[in-house]
């Protein structure tokens, strides 16, 4: 895969999809951007661990900003932005790989004709039991870090008649 200027040539399609209006333009903005800057000297296929690697990058990069754009709505007396949490997927795909990076309970979802459907990620949704350990070792001080107000079930589909 070629990169030109630290654009993502056109065979690769990034779809980012975030929770909270308030946080789409910050993201579709910087996101795609940190990831092509973290891909600009790769040439060929790219292994899909070195697509992961990135995309992990990209996401705490952009994480990292949004923390300190919060910090500063809060110096200035906005307090909801820190209370506001948010989720987002990526998925980057090549002519040989299917890559999904995912923040939050987003949930992606492949499907095909006659074929059921393909999760193609996991969510990190506090409902499981690991994401509750991960998040109360990354937030000791706060009582109210675990909240799970629904969790993502596969819709039905009903199949209609052509």
């Amino acid at each position: 895969m070629d990169m030109v200027a630290g654009r993502l040539p056109s065979t690769v399609v990034i779809l980012v999809t975030i929770a909270v209006r308030v946080l789409i333009r910050y993201l579709r903005g910087r996101l795609p951007s940190l990831l092509a800057s973290r891909l600009t000297h790769k040439a060929g296929n790219i292994d899909s661990r070195v697509i992961e690697s990135a995309c992990k990058e990209a996401f705490m990069v952009a994480d990292q900003g949004l923390e300190e754009h919060a910090r500063e709505a809060q110096k200035l007396g906005f307090s909801q932005p820190v209370k506001t949490g948010a989720c987002g997927l990526a998925l980057l795909i090549t002519q040989t790989s299917l890559v999904v990076a995912n923040a939050g309970d987003c949930k992606a979802v492949l499907y095909r004709d006659q074929c059921p459907a393909l999760a193609l990620n996991m969510q990190h949704n506090a409902s499981d039991v690991r994401e509750q350990r991960r998040l109360e070792l990354e937030h000791p001080n706060e009582d109210n870090v675990i909240r799970c107000k629904k969790e993502w079930h596969e819709p039905v589909i009903v199949a209609v008649p052509k």
